[in-house]
């Protein structure tokens, strides 16, 4: 913390989820190659449940979405035959629906529809179309 930030209630969250006593802690913790897939989503979980509370964990949430709804625009963009249609898919968005719907808010030009299928059905459908 270089003292920018006030309180501590994301701060105390983050280092409950990663098992951490110290700020030294954290970069060696956050930037560590074998930080699990679980431990980053016990992150995300931190930032969504306090972002309504903590300036720094809404920051992050809002940054997040923004984030994201540019990068489904970019890739429509790029690669849309003018369907809108878009499926949500991941964690994140299966089960956080405060996450899912502000995305979604962001993106009501598009249709959001349930996926097909799971993601590795999807990648194994192009793959076979590709090869």
């Amino acid at each position: 913390n270089d003292g920018r930030m006030e309180g501590h209630a994301l701060r105390d969250e983050v280092f409950a989820a990663l098992s951490i006593k110290s700020d030294e802690e954290i970069s060696s913790k956050i930037y560590r190659p074998t930080l699990s897939r679980s431990e980053l989503a016990e992150l995300s979980k931190c930032v969504l449940n306090l972002a309504h509370e903590d300036a720094a964990a809404a920051s992050i949430s809002e940054s997040a979405i923004s984030e994201l709804a540019k990068l489904v625009r970019t890739t429509a963009t790029k690669t849309s035959d003018g369907n809108r249609i878009i499926a949500f898919s991941g964690g994140l968005l299966e089960h956080n629906p405060v996450f899912r719907n502000r995305l979604a808010s962001r993106l009501s030009d598009f249709d959001i529809c349930h996926p097909a299928t799971t993601a590795l059905e999807g990648a194994v459908a192009i793959a076979r179309r590709i090869g």
